[in-house]
């Protein structure tokens, strides 16, 4: 069972704040972005490596739902990796586009979900580790495109020692 910092309500799913404050150190330092929702879809978490992907506040997102801040969440089905992971079962959602209307940024991530239970094994919310893969992304664009021209070539080469 992992505690969980709440930043909606700067409470912990357990009492010990100690804890709290390492749950806190780990989340504010990591590299990939993390997010809790609730039940409800509510942000209860949103770490500064999420911030800085898509520009957007913790403050002006916590305790809200997901598919009001985020409409893409459900235009590219993520949302059902996150509900897949709310009835209890780890679920990798595949490389998707993102577009921020509300500060223009753009790219490409990718989220494992993980449910989150309380002390009872009931689940409470989920767990999203998001990474940025937008380099990946473009790199594998590259590669591809770069292969389409060697294999063009080859097939020249092919039809030149043919004639």
């Amino acid at each position: 069972m992992i505690p969980l910092f709440d930043q909606t309500s700067a409470s912990s799913v357990t009492p010990d704040t100690g804890e709290e404050d390492f749950t806190s150190t780990l989340i504010n330092a990591s590299l990939d972005g993390i997010v809790v929702y609730d039940r409800d879809l509510r942000y209860t978490v949103f770490s500064p490596s999420i911030e800085k992907l898509c520009g957007m506040k913790r403050e002006d997102v916590l305790g809200r739902n997901a598919l009001e801040v985020f409409p893409f969440i459900k235009a590219i089905g993520l949302d059902q990796a996150i509900l897949k992971a709310m009835r209890g079962e780890e679920c990798r959602a595949p490389i998707f586009p993102f577009t921020v209307p509300e500060t223009g940024r753009m790219g490409f991530a990718e989220q494992q979900n993980f449910p989150l239970r309380n002390e009872q094994g009931e689940i409470v919310g989920v767990l999203g580790v998001i990474r940025d893969v937008t380099e990946f992304h473009k790199n594998l664009e590259e590669l591809a495109e770069k292969n389409r021209i060697l294999e063009l070539r080859v097939q020249e080469l092919e039809q030149m020692s043919i004639e």
